[in-house]
């Protein structure tokens, strides 16, 4: 798997949100991290509550993931990195807003 470099983006994060956010932007669901394991991460301890919702109320949804270009059986992809990298950092940009 290609591990793409959004250091530029992330630039003065902790080390725990940046885990965070990588987990987030994986581009094959079945490797994204869900928003339960996510708040199990360390960077969330102080916002645990001793009773946390079910469900979250609401599903973040990115372009990538409504794209028919990727076959997750065969892990190829009919786009480049490059144009799957600017979908992503406008996917990123559009979140950020």
């Amino acid at each position: 798997m290609t591990k793409i470099d959004y250091s530029q983006e992330l630039f003065g994060l902790s080390e725990g949100l940046e885990k965070v956010i990588e987990r987030c932007l994986y581009f094959n669901p079945y490797f994204r991290s869900s928003a339960a394991q996510l708040l199990k991460l360390p960077v969330f301890k102080e916002f645990h509550t001793a009773d946390p919702p079910s469900t979250a109320p609401s599903k973040i949804s990115i372009v990538a993931d409504n794209l028919d270009v990727f076959d997750y059986e065969s892990g190829t992809s009919s786009l480049t990195v490059d144009e799957l990298i600017k979908i992503l950092r406008d996917d990123i940009g559009k979140l950020k807003a």
